[in-house]
């Protein structure tokens, strides 16, 4: 999990074009969708040694960006992402100043 300030305070589509910039080719995204005010990406990313599936959920508000990231070798990943959809679900942005509950 990660929070950071929005580009230009900014909005989602900022936060989210940003933070996909910073991620570079490597993590070619697979599919796209809304997710509870966000986004949430499954990208594919390989190294020499293993493919990997990354689910990643984008939530931004009040200038503040969030990302939370799950990652999983290909073989494991259809059965994990529907735990992250779970876990992704019960995050809640507190006021400003606050941590993310």
């Amino acid at each position: 999990m990660t929070f950071e300030s929005v580009p230009e305070s900014g909005g989602l589509d900022q936060y989210y074009e940003a933070t996909r910039r910073k991620l570079g080719e490597n993590f070619q995204v697979t599919s796209h969708a809304a997710f509870r005010g966000g986004y949430a990406d499954v990208m594919r990313t390989e190294t020499p040694v293993a493919i990997s599936y990354v689910k990643r959920f984008y939530f931004a508000e009040a200038g503040r960006g969030c990302s939370l990231t799950f990652e999983a070798r290909d073989d494991v990943f259809p059965r994990a992402t529907r735990w992250a959809d779970f876990i992704a679900s019960t995050l809640r942005f507190g006021a400003t100043g606050d941590t993310a509950r």
